[in-house]
């Protein structure tokens, strides 16, 4: 069995070729890109359909106030500075942050203060992967937002007092 093209599935699905590509390098060696491409041509795609209706959906979500859009990335990236440890570090920062907004969220609906907390976490956390620090996590001491060691984090079991979950229970039932 052949599956069709997906410009066959999709009209105009590769109308993209046919405009200019205005911001391209100069490729300096332009049999060498030729052949990339040809490989390129006969790989299957990246990102599977399934995968593109997943994220429709979810950003629909998102559109409704109904989820949290966690996008990361730098618009200055090039390949060449795109090595092992740099996608380490991005996503582990990204995870940082999803595991903080998951906490946030599972609070219950995110308020202002809640979104704007995970905003000041999130990038908390990008600075400390940014200033080269590793073994730690950010959190909130007053007002402020604090890195604090994780060996100091996790050096002690601490539980929450009873009369904080009575305090919990007037407010969140």
């Amino acid at each position: 069995m052949t599956l069709p093209e997906p410009a066959e599935l999709v009209p105009g699905l590769d109308r993209w070729r046919e405009l200019p590509a205005a911001q391209q390098p100069t490729w300096p060696d332009r049999p060498a890109l030729d052949a990339v491409l040809k490989t390129l041509s006969t790989v299957p795609p990246i990102v599977a359909p399934a995968e593109i209706d997943n994220l429709r959906e979810q950003l629909a979500q998102v559109a409704q106030g109904k989820a949290f859009l966690l996008q990361g990335g730098d618009c200055a990236e090039t390949f060449d500075l795109n090595t092992e440890p740099h996608l380490q570090s991005t996503t582990r920062t990204l995870l940082q942050m999803a595991v903080v907004l998951g906490h946030v969220q599972r609070g219950g609906t995110p308020s202002p203060f809640a979104r704007v907390l995970a905003t000041r976490f999130g990038l908390a956390a990008v600075d400390a992967v940014h200033d080269g620090r590793s073994g730690v996590m950010v959190a909130l001491r007053g007002t402020e937002i604090v890195r604090v060691p994780l060996s100091a984090a996790t050096a002690q079991l601490k539980l929450v007092p009873a009369e904080r979950y009575a305090e919990a229970e007037v407010f969140f039932g």
